[in-house]
């Protein structure tokens, strides 16, 4: 990526909802697998755009409030499922990618 070459170290942050903006999505879907393949392409463009080295996805971020669909404030061990499912997707394509823990109302930082 000419953005990431442009100034060494740079990271980019991704957020990832746990399903296409288009579904009506629920993280049981998610924990069995049914949206791998959306998954397993995020992962192949940012291996193919180089970026695998350089990026933190936020993956469902703000779980712990009831803001999103994939709210885990009664769902805790499915939306874990949900983000272990979503892990293996993408580190089975580009295993450099890391994931942060995106609580609601908090800045990532610490995934340096």
């Amino acid at each position: 990526s000419n953005w990431i070459s442009a100034k060494p170290g740079r990271k980019l942050l991704w957020s990832e909802i746990p399903w296409p903006y288009f579904f009506d999505g629920n993280l049981t879907a998610c924990s069995s697998g049914a949206y791998n393949i959306y998954y397993t392409n995020l992962a192949n463009n940012l291996k193919k755009w180089k970026l695998e080295n350089s990026t933190v996805i936020r993956f469902a971020f703000g779980f712990d409030a009831d803001t999103y669909s994939w709210s885990a404030t009664d769902q805790g061990t499915t939306y874990a499922n949900c983000f272990k499912t979503f892990g293996n997707t993408v580190r089975a394509v580009a295993p450099k990618i890391k994931f942060d823990w995106g609580l609601e109302g908090w800045l990532a930082n610490d995934w340096q």
